[in-house]
Order: structure tokens, then C-alpha cells, then sequence
């Protein structure tokens, strides 16, 4: 069964934030200071930050099954009755369909059990396809980084174009303070993963390496990309 496209999930999102009635962001209160084109932008940029987590390959039957889960993860995290802030339903959505990844490669056919969504995105980026940006920072990332399955220069060139598109659409600003939340959260899943002992022996020396050298990297793109765009300013 083929994913949706595009703008057929950006409207099951919107849908699922604020239809009247039902809609998640109908149970929160609504901040005084924000006009009604307030309003409408900051659930348009929701459904811009949750619809690039979700994988193209994502069904309607999916997107269904997907929405609670989003649901749940935001309860977990907010405890407040105001809006939730854009990075809950950025990690409550990185929750979500992580946990739907799981679930569906648990119900496939055990001849599929073989195949690694990780492997499968790393040949999806070396032929230059779209992926979603969990797979770009954070904890998927992190992942692709250390097994070595992506080298510095495709990811880099995938997090530049994230950027751009990031910046075509919402201008300097908007993109700068999305990259930096992106680093700051990946340096969060580095450390996360620095922490984890799992089977009690450190990580190994490569991978140690892997992982220095791809915070080096970043550091030095987003420090000459941000440098670059104030200048022009």
C-alpha cells in the first residue's frame, strides 16, 4: 500500500491538532496574547514540525494508529494546561513513531525480522532520497552515526538542506533557532547514548571516534552556516 502524500498527511495533522470539535489543542488553554493569525501560524508550523517526522511511506491506516500514540507521548510530557511548546509535540511525534516502527516490524512475517530500518534508510540516503529528519538528529541519528552506515558528508548534506528548505519557508530566523534546538538535541541523544550500558562494556574506541567526529562536524557547519547567514542579514 503506497504513503500518503505531503499534503494529504499536513491535512490528517491539522485535522488531528484542530478540528472543532475534538481537536488536541481544543483540551489546552489558549495564551491571551496571540491573535487569531497567530493562532493559525503557530498550528500551521505544528503541522510543518510533526508532518517531517513522519515517514513518507506512512499510510492513512498508519497516520490512524499513529495519532494516539502522539497523543499519549504529549500527555506523558506536559503536565501543564496551557499549549503544549513545539519541542513536546517534536518529542512526543519522535516517540510515536518510533514506537509504531516497533510495533509494525513486530506484526510483520518473521522472514522480514532480517531487515534493519537503518541500513534501509542509510541506502535510501546514499541514492539521494528524502528521509525524515528523526533520521538526521536525535537519537536515530546517533544510531546511523556510530554503526557507520552514513559518512560525514552525506549528513551533512541532508542537514544543509533541511536548513535551506527550513529557511525558504519560515526566513533566517526561524531556521537558526530550528537548527539550534536540532543540535542541542542531538548532542542530548549523543550523550544519552555515551550513558547507556546495556551490556555493561564500554563503547568501543571507533565508534567513539565516529560519534566526536560527527560533533565536530556539526559544530563546525552550523557555526560557518550561521556566521554566513547573520552576515547577509
Amino acid at each position: 500500500m503506497n504513503g500518503v502524500t505531503s499534503e494529504q498527511r499536513k491535512r490528517a495533522i491539522f485535522a488531528f491538532l484542530y478540528r472543532d470539535p475534538g481537536g488536541l489543542l481544543h483540551r489546552y488553554r489558549l495564551a491571551d496574547h496571540l491573535s487569531d493569525d497567530a493562532i493559525r501560524d503557530e498550528v500551521n508550523l505544528l503541522v510543518e514540525d510533526i508532518n517531517q517526522l513522519i515517514p513518507n511511506e506512512t499510510t492513512d491506516a498508519d497516520l490512524r494508529l499513529l495519532f494516539p500514540k502522539v497523543n499519549a507521548a504529549i500527555r506523558r510530557r506536559h503536565g501543564a494546561q496551557g499549549w503544549p511548546p513545539a519541542k513536546v509535540f517534536i518529542a512526543a511525534t519522535e516517540d510515536a513513531v518510533e514506537a509504531a516502527a516497533k510495533t509494525k516490524t513486530a506484526s510483520q512475517p518473521a522472514r522480514a525480522a532480517g531487515l534493519d530500518p537503518f541500513e534501509i534508510t542509510a541506502a535510501i540516503m546514499h541514492a539521494k532520497e528524502p528521509v525524515g529528519e528523526t533520521y538526521l538528529w536525535g537519537r536515530q541519528a546517533v544510531e546511523m552515526i556510530v554503526r557507520g552506515l552514513v559518512d560525514q558528508a552525506t549528513m551533512e548534506s541532508y542537514r544543509l538542506g533541511a536548513f535551506m528548505a527550513r529557511k525558504e519557508h519560515y526566513g533566517q530566523d526561524e531556521a537558526i533557532r530550528w537548527e539550534d534546538e536540532a543540535k542541542a538535541q542531538h548532542l542530548a541523544a549523543k550523550e544519552a547514548y555515551r550513558q547507556r550500558k546495556d551490556d555493561g562494556r564500554p563503547i568501543e574506541p571507533e565508534t567513539l571516534c565516529r560519534m566526536q567526529a560527527d560533533l565536530d562536524a556539526v559544530a563546525r557547519a552550523m557555526d560557518r552556516r550561521s556566521y554566513a547567514m547573520r552576515r547577509s542579514a
